[in-house]
């Protein structure tokens, strides 16, 4: 009768170490489905921004106007100029830091969905190019999102000093 136990109780024991074993390979894979589920929603939620440029002052002032597109509103955003070093943002505006220069960074609040609400004064040099590249980085909530977007950039070409 010892043995009967003995062999029962051995079984009993392989059984339940199979059981954990599959048990905890179900957890892992709930936590991977999880984690690829929290991040396909974080991609559906990527933030969609049109970037325009408009020439005020006869091409004196530029502002970079970005709108959102999709379909949340940001609770804030940072601007980064990525490419040429031609192109900077205004000193003495909003979201700039003042006295810095010629800075490439700026800073804005909330940005409400379709609003052309978000403009910033950018100074165009002579030499930038036809196009510049903008780093935006999106927040909501404790969600970040790194968007690019490419704007056209007037030309600021002056004829008058090319003949002279």
């Amino acid at each position: 009768m010892d043995l009967f136990v003995v062999l029962v109780s051995a079984l009993a024991l392989v059984v339940s170490i199979g059981s954990a074993v599959y048990a905890k390979r179900g957890a892992d894979e709930t936590r991977e489905l999880r984690a690829i589920e929290s991040q396909r929603r974080h991609d559906e939620r990527t933030p969609r921004l049109d970037a325009q440029i408009e020439t005020l002052n006869e091409g004196q002032w530029h502002k970079l106007w970005l709108i959102l597109q999709s379909a949340e509103s940001l609770d804030a955003f940072k601007v980064d100029i990525l490419d040429d070093p031609d192109v900077w943002f205004g000193d003495g505006q909003t979201g700039v830091e003042p006295g810095v220069g010629r800075t490439r960074t700026a800073n804005w609040g909330a940005l409400p969905i379709g609003k052309r609400e978000a403009a910033l004064r950018v100074v165009i040099g002579n030499k930038a190019p036809g196009e510049m590249r903008l780093l935006v980085t999106c927040t909501i909530g404790d969600d970040r999102w790194p968007v690019v977007c490419t704007v056209d950039l007037p030309s600021t070409y002056d004829l008058l000093q090319s003949v002279y």
